[in-house]
Formats: structure tokens, sequence, C-alpha cells
């Protein structure tokens, strides 16, 4: 396969067709073999191990995870843009423009979300986030929530102090 793609690259594009239906046969062929069926399972059994995790403890630090799939009707990335544009019973949405915008117009594996109410939702690509060495994006996540937490600053009583966006604010001799 390597060796046919340093030649495609070396070659005129007339000639590109008759590589291209190799590598095709070749790609066929990993895809059916066993490595990587075997490696197939193994990434989705990480990550559904890894999201159990994680909803159980950003259920404990006061945020929520939303998986996304595709279904008959829709890819996921389809179901995020529904969500990140869902309303509320007044009519008005949920997440401010600037965070529909950001989600709107990215392809990803996972990334935090801050609803109005300040509510933070961790929103992961099931399909999107088991390509390649996405199976940890849930993990990952949260990894940022963990930090903004920990060097978070804290009331009286100490409840993290968060700005008008709902942002935590950070306390910044903790991050030193």
């Amino acid at each position: 396969k390597i060796r046919l793609e340093e030649l495609k690259k070396n070659q005129d594009p007339a000639f590109h067709a008759a590589i291209d239906q190799q590598l095709e046969k070749i790609n066929e062929k990993i895809e059916k073999s066993t490595i990587q069926q075997k490696a197939t399972e193994t990434n989705k059994k990480l990550y559904d191990q890894t999201v159990k995790n994680i909803k159980t403890i950003a259920g404990k630090e006061g945020s929520n995870v939303k998986e996304f799939k595709s279904d008959d009707k829709k890819t996921s990335k389809e179901n995020i843009d529904d969500y990140i544009n869902s309303k509320d019973e007044d009519g008005n949405f949920i997440f401010d423009k600037g965070t529909r915008a950001a989600v709107l117009n990215n392809d990803f594996y996972g990334t935090y979300v801050t609803d109005k109410k300040g509510n933070k939702i961790l929103l992961v690509n099931e399909e999107g986030s088991q390509k390649g060495e996405g199976v940890n994006v849930a993990a990952h996540e949260f990894l940022h929530q963990m930090l903004e937490t920990t060097f978070a600053s804290r009331d009286a009583n100490g409840d993290v102090i968060r700005d008008q966006d709902g942002n935590i604010k950070v306390d910044k001799k903790k991050a030193i």
C-alpha cells in the first residue's frame, strides 16, 4: 500500500485510476482483516466503559454527558446540530448564538458547551470519537472540566464562582 501511494505521488494523474483501484482492493482487505475487526471491537468496548465512567464522575461534578449517534434519518453530527439549536418551552434558544455557531461550524469528536442557565454539557459524537484515536474523547474533554474545577475560585461556602457567562473563574494562585 505504501509503495503504491508513493508511486502515485510521482506519476502522471492519467495513471492514478489504476493505482486507486489497487489501493481500494488493499483497503478493503484491511477493513475485513481480523486485526481491524478486533481493533474496532476493542475501541467500542473502551469507548463504552470510558463514557460510563465519565457520566458517573461528571454527574458528581455538576455536569452532564450527552451522546449522539446516527439513526435512520440523521447522522450524529445532524443530531448534535438539532440539539444545539433546541429551544425551551418559551421558544428561546437554550444555547447562546456564539455556542451554537461554534458547534454548527465544526465537526468534532466531543466538546463541552454551557447553556444559558450555566449547565455544562459534554457533547460526544459517538461515531466520530471512535475513528482513529478518538476513543478517549470523553475522558479528554472531562479532563478540561476537572482542571477548571481544581483551579476554580470559590466563595465562603466553598461553591465555585462563575462569571456572567457561566464560566468558572480561575484562582490564579491555585493555577500557579
